[in-house]
């Protein structure tokens, strides 16, 4: 369709800022970004929102939105152009364009797919809407997809806020959405307060859902013990060393033999008196009782010096 002809400047007053029919943000992610407010301060908006004309001489945004309300909270004026689309385009169209528009320049969020897909199937069923708009999200057109992401959208709204502006990871949310509520909303605020990365809240996730099923406990029962409140506590640690902190103490917990070997073979290695050059490690999780001796020499001719006395030491006793 051939929007060019439909430009036209509309007041501000004449928009239904009420009709949120076509809004894919969270509720409480509904500010505008800061980004959008420096351009449209500068150069006001290059890319025309999109709207459908309703009743009553008003106007419906289907597209464009933040640009629409950045405009009309900083520009001097009191209209914007936007590209107007006749009451009778059907919503599939509509929600194509929709989904177009915000996917010109950047991937849809996991909450903003899914609150597409919660508004879109209001008007067109379940196979349709996968095959209209799943391949725009380069997913395949089959209502599974659909059905994860209206999964997403049972989880409360500080964890949809979270997977929306990037700092929870989806994967953990979707173990999240697993647990009950307060084992749920107990590790969000691990995860928020130590600003944990992608690695580590899966990990974190896992290692308490692992343990709390080994010693039958609730997920925040676990999370409640002594140990766990004074590093989270602790003044003198910042967030990263808090993770770091946090995650060894739980890996001790779920490999308590593996934590005995490590601490017996550090011991052992403090015995030995290294040198400075000199490092000793061993197998991975000590898997075999096999260790490495790393011995590092400034060039050739300091290795050779020493190479000598290597070998013999090396070598294999000879049969009596």
């Amino acid at each position: 369709m051939d929007l060019s002809s439909a430009a036209v400047r509309i007041p501000f007053s004449r928009i239904d800022w009420e009709d949120i029919t076509f809004c894919l943000a969270p509720l409480l992610a509904a500010e505008i970004p800061e980004n959008l407010r420096r351009s449209v301060t500068r150069v006001g908006i290059l890319h025309p929102p999109l709207v459908r004309e309703k009743k009553k001489n008003t106007f419906q945004v289907v597209a464009g939105r933040k640009r629409l309300q950045a405009a009309r909270l900083l520009a001097a004026q009191q209209s914007c152009i936007c590209l107007i689309l006749p009451p009778t385009i059907p919503e599939a169209t509509l929600f194509a364009l929709l989904l177009e528009d915000n996917t010109i320049c950047r991937q849809l969020t996991p909450v903003e797919q899914a609150i597409f897909f919660q508004k879109a199937l209001h008007y067109v069923d379940e196979e349709e809407a996968a095959r209209l708009f799943l391949p725009a999200l380069e997913l395949p057109p089959h209502p599974y997809h659909i059905r994860r992401l209206l999964g997403l959208l049972e989880l409360e709204e500080p964890l949809l806020l979270g997977l929306h502006n990037g700092f929870l990871d989806e994967s953990a949310a979707r173990e999240l959405g697993a647990l009950p509520f307060k084992d749920r909303m107990t590790l969000f605020e691990v995860i928020q307060d130590l600003r944990l990365s992608v690695g580590n809240q899966r990990k974190l996730v896992a290692i308490c859902r692992e343990l709390a099923t080994r010693h039958r406990l609730a997920v925040a029962t676990l999370l409640d013990d002594q140990a766990i409140r004074q590093i989270l506590a602790s003044p003198d640690a910042n967030p990263p060393q808090k993770a770091a902190n946090l995650m060894a103490w739980l890996s001790r917990k779920r490999f308590p033999n593996l934590s005995e070997a490590e601490s017996n073979f550090k011991k052992f290695v403090g015995g030995l008196q290294l040198p400075g050059n000199a490092t000793i490690t061993h197998s991975p999780s000590f898997e075999k009782d096999t260790i490495t001796l790393s011995v590092n020499f400034a060039d050739q001719e300091a290795f050779l010096k020493t190479w000598e006395k290597i070998q013999s030491a090396l070598a294999e006793p000879e049969d009596s």
